[in-house]
């Protein structure tokens, strides 16, 4: 992405090295790991040595950990992508609030159909099919694309908003608060 799109940096915010830090714990005294983490060690080990390995500034890579809601907000603002590369090991992604933050926000949500993602943000993000191989190119592409042309960033961005405002938590309680009524009047 950064060859192609000289200007794009990559902020990551999670506690990428607890997370990594944790799952080393799990390496037993001859190397093993259990059966139950293997995959998560594995994504940890690879994801640690490609940090290692763009460690150089000019990648633009930052790992800011966990930061403020303030900080959250004032970076998704800035953004011109969320770059959402979802590829869980096991399900476990329901909804993404992220991802909803980003429509609202107009950061171009380019994410997976992972899990729920897809039923979900299918009308509003950007969402390229992953795949048994390959799958990565494609959403490279697509993020590239999203950096590079304004017009196909703000023609998502207008469905991403659109969708958000509809996903208010205000609008969200609405809708609820019409269910609730909707039963306790056929009862």
């Amino acid at each position: 992405i950064k060859r192609a799109v000289p200007h794009a940096h990559l902020r990551i915010f999670y506690r990428l090295q607890k997370w990594i830090g944790d799952l080393k714990s799990a390496q037993q005294p001859d190397g093993s790991v259990f059966h139950s983490v293997k995959d998560l060690f594995d994504r940890a080990m690879y994801i640690e040595e490609a940090l290692r390995r763009m460690s150089d500034p000019k990648w633009g890579i930052t790992v800011c950990d966990s930061v403020s809601r303030a900080t959250i907000e004032r970076e998704m603002a800035e953004a011109e992508v969320l770059a959402y590369p979802c590829d869980t090991t096991t399900w476990s992604e329901g909804f993404s609030c992220t991802v909803l933050e980003a429509c609202a926000a107009r950061a171009c949500p380019v994410i997976t159909d992972c899990d729920a993602l897809e039923d979900i943000y299918g009308g509003a993000a950007v969402v390229p099919h992953r795949g048994p191989v390959g799958w990565t190119e494609h959403w490279r592409q697509q993020v590239i694309e999203a950096l590079q042309s304004d017009h196909y960033r703000a023609v998502v961005n207008e469905r991403a908003y659109a969708f958000a405002q509809e996903h208010t938590w205000k609008a969200t309680a609405t809708k609820l608060m019409s269910e609730i009524q909707a039963r306790l009047s056929s009862t």
